[in-house]
């Protein structure tokens, strides 16, 4: 399940879901769902309905294995009611049954998608890689991440 706002750009938007299934190595064609293609969006009040929980938002999140949240240099989405709503679903309801949440951006300076994953990443290593390893990779990888969109 991708959370989002729609003033991305889209080539960004599309280098964090690349690096975020390259971290996690997902298949190529793992599927993310996203509101914007997902939904009929002249009609979203229809999609959403009249109770949040019953919307195709949240029976996508329910199907879901996780949540990547993607944001702008402004951290925009992080303001977004909406988004607030996915972001308190993943971090609260779902994290119940072990679902995932994870944070991506392009980072302004390199121009490259970097991500702060829920735990280690599968491209922090694999079985063979002790626990301290892993999250010493982990915390390497997320290093470039801007931890100022957080206070946006």
């Amino acid at each position: 399940f991708v959370s989002h706002w729609w003033g991305e750009a889209v080539s960004k938007f599309i280098r964090c879901l690349e690096q975020h299934r390259l971290d996690r190595r997902l298949p190529s064609d793992a599927p993310y769902w996203v509101c914007a293609y997902a939904n009929t969006q002249w009609d979203a009040a229809g999609e959403v309905g009249e109770d949040p929980a019953q919307s195709s938002f949240r029976r996508a999140m329910d199907r879901a294995q996780g949540t990547v949240t993607v944001l702008d240099q402004a951290g925009t989405t992080l303001t977004r009611v909406w988004c607030a709503y996915e972001i308190y679903i993943s971090l609260i309801v779902n994290s119940l049954r072990g679902y995932l949440y994870d944070i991506y951006t392009v980072d302004s300076i390199s121009g490259k998608a970097v991500g702060l994953t829920d735990g280690p990443a599968a491209t922090d290593g694999g079985s063979g890689v002790d626990s301290i390893a892993k999250l010493c990779n982990q915390c390497q990888r997320e290093q470039a991440f801007p931890l100022e969109l957080g206070l946006a």
